[in-house]
Order: C-alpha cells, then structure tokens, then sequence
C-alpha cells in the first residue's frame, strides 16, 4: 500500500527499485536533487516562502498537488478548529466544583491535536506566518494557557482562511 502510494506521488524518475540501486544509481539521484531547482516564476503570495516550501516538497508537480490540498482543506480545517475552540468555552449554567473535573483536558487535547495538523499543513508549503501563529496556539494548548488561544485563536482563523483567496489562481486552483 505504501510503495502504490509513493509511485503515485513521486515523480518517476525518483522510483528506483531496491534491487537494482547501485552506485551508479546513488550518482543519478544525487544529480537529479542538485539539478532540481526551485522554478523562478512561481507567483509573489503574502506569506508564502516558495523556498522553504521547496525544501518539503522539491517537485512542482508535489508542490501543486500540496497546495490543491491545502487548498481543498483550508474550510474544513477552520471548522473543526473552531468546533474545538467552541468545545472548551464553558456551557452556560455548568458549574462544577475542581474536584469534579469531567474530561475537562479533553477539548484542550482536541485542539492542540488539530492547530497542529493545521500547523504542519502551513509549514509544509511555505505558509510560514501560519505556521507560526499555529505553532504558539500549539503550545499554549499544550501548557493549558487559555488566556493565549483566547487572544489569538479568531486572528489566525481569519489569516487562515484568507488563503482561500490569496491562493486563488495558483496553480489552477
């Protein structure tokens, strides 16, 4: 299953089967990496590091098919982050007593697991303020520090669905 998916996803020329990877081949994907530069007329996009974004993803033909899935997600991914968000606010009339803490870490657990999803998806195309930003939610779900996720969750929900537009055309998306 994970050898289909690879020669799915990787450019043939990078397929090279283990029985026949010898010196000569180790030669050939040494020059294939060093040949295989970043293109220079990939477009000018706020917050976008087309070079940092090459360095995960050193193929344009994988580059476009993680900015089409990034691309497809960005919705989604904002919901689920938001539902998250929504699950650690206090419901109306719930008062409990500290010692009757029911899964209360649950919803904080959900959130860091999903920022995090949201911050490797950025990283690995080069959206770096993104990644950023997803990177100090993640920690401070981590540490419990809600006075932080209060103050910037909304802000990056906005920086991130923005790529919706900002990504238009790119790519053919």
């Amino acid at each position: 299953l994970f050898r289909s998916a690879l020669k799915m996803t990787l450019p043939p020329s990078l397929i090279i089967p283990a029985d026949s990877y010898d010196e000569e081949s180790a030669e050939e994907i040494e020059t294939i990496s060093l040949s295989n530069k970043r293109p220079d007329d990939l477009p000018r996009i706020d917050g976008v590091d087309w070079d940092y974004a090459w360095i995960h993803l050193p193929d344009t033909e994988l580059l476009r098919i993680g900015y089409e899935s990034f691309y497809d997600n960005i919705t989604s991914q904002a919901d689920k982050l938001q539902k998250c968000y929504e699950d650690m606010l206090p419901k109306p009339g719930n008062v409990s007593k500290p010692e009757e803490k029911e899964d209360s870490d649950e919803p904080i657990v959900a959130y860091r697991i999903q920022v995090h999803s949201m911050k490797s998806s950025a990283a690995s195309i080069g959206i770096l303020p993104l990644f950023g930003v997803a990177r100090t939610l993640e920690m401070a779900a981590k540490d419990g520090n809600l006075k932080i996720i209060h103050a910037l969750h909304k802000t990056f929900l906005e920086e991130w669905t923005s790529y919706s537009d900002k990504l238009k055309g790119v790519f053919g998306l």
